[in-house]
């Protein structure tokens, strides 16, 4: 794990992912599992699926507990630039958070804790996570929900579905197709990597 975080210099004992999206609790239990499978994650890794976009910035930004280390996972509701030497990472996220602050009602508070929050551990689905389900495209981000959503057969999809599809996913192929994928498996590998795991 890692010590320190947006919060202070902490001892880190566990991880605390916490998702957008899930359901009723049968369904989330599944996507906890896919999740889980898809991302290589151990027992330090607690998965939690938060709701909605709302619930889960706010649970995000709720002070941590002691040794409580937390990144957050949500759709990006938009597309979003690649990070390069001209576009920085931290530029990216605030842009992000001014542009959807208004319309999922974040308050100023809320949105100068986001601005203020490590890079590092606020992490998108770019567009949405069926983004992932695509394996006909090179760069996967550069789609629009609505070309995402017609690339994948309705006919045999529904949310229920999709724990499924994304438990069966190779994380090694779907990263090399979104730069945001490889980046949250960079920050796994990172924290997995550290000596107090």
């Amino acid at each position: 794990m890692a010590k320190g975080d947006a919060w202070g210099d902490i001892f880190v004992t566990k991880v605390w992912l916490l998702i957008e999206g899930g359901g009723p609790e049968h369904l989330n239990i599944r996507f906890i599992d896919a999740f889980r499978t898809f991302l290589g994650l151990d027992r330090n890794f607690h998965i939690e699926m938060t709701g909605g976009y709302k619930e889960t910035v706010n649970r995000f930004l709720e002070a941590p507990k002691q040794g409580q280390y937390k990144v957050m996972l949500i759709d990006s509701e938009g597309p979003l630039p690649p990070f390069t030497k001209e576009i920085l990472p931290t530029d990216i996220l605030r842009s992000w958070a001014q542009n959807h602050a208004k319309a999922f009602k974040i308050d100023r508070h809320g949105l100068n804790a986001l601005e203020k929050s490590k890079f590092d551990q606020i992490h998108f689905m770019v567009q949405m996570m069926e983004a992932w389900f695509i394996g006909d495209v090179e760069n996967v981000e550069i789609l629009s929900k609505e070309e995402i959503k017609s690339r994948i057969p309705q006919n045999n999809y529904s949310k229920k579905k999709a724990p499924e599809i994304l438990k069966n996913l190779d994380s090694q192929i779907v990263r090399k197709k979104s730069i945001y994928c490889d980046r949250l498996l960079k920050k796994i590998e990172e924290l997995k990597d550290k000596k107090e795991v």
